[in-house]
């Protein structure tokens, strides 16, 4: 079959557009953030969009737990994870406004 090949201005647009999308998955709100895994309800008005990494660190903690460590584990994510350069540089500006 046939396709249209298209211009490569718009082929890099759409690539750039998926990787952007790719690394932005749902949380939990604040104040309620209760991870699925405790009983946290998948409702709209209770998910916004996080980036992948900052989920990942947040892991299955409960507010108040993860509060209490935040910056623990923020930086324990940038001196032991294997992060790509862009993870990396969000995770030292998310460090950089908790202090």
């Amino acid at each position: 079959m046939y396709k249209k090949k298209q211009p490569n201005e718009t082929r890099n647009h759409n690539q750039t557009k998926n990787r952007i999308i790719s690394s932005i998955i749902l949380q939990h709100l604040w104040p309620a953030n209760i991870p699925r895994c405790h009983g946290g309800r998948d409702v709209a008005a209770n998910l916004f969009p996080a980036h992948k990494i900052c989920n990942s660190i947040k892991n299955d903690f409960m507010p108040d737990e993860f509060e209490a460590k935040k910056e623990e584990l923020y930086q324990t994510a940038l001196e032991k994870w294997h992060l790509k350069r862009k993870d990396k540089l969000i995770v030292e500006k998310a460090l950089q406004k908790m202090k």
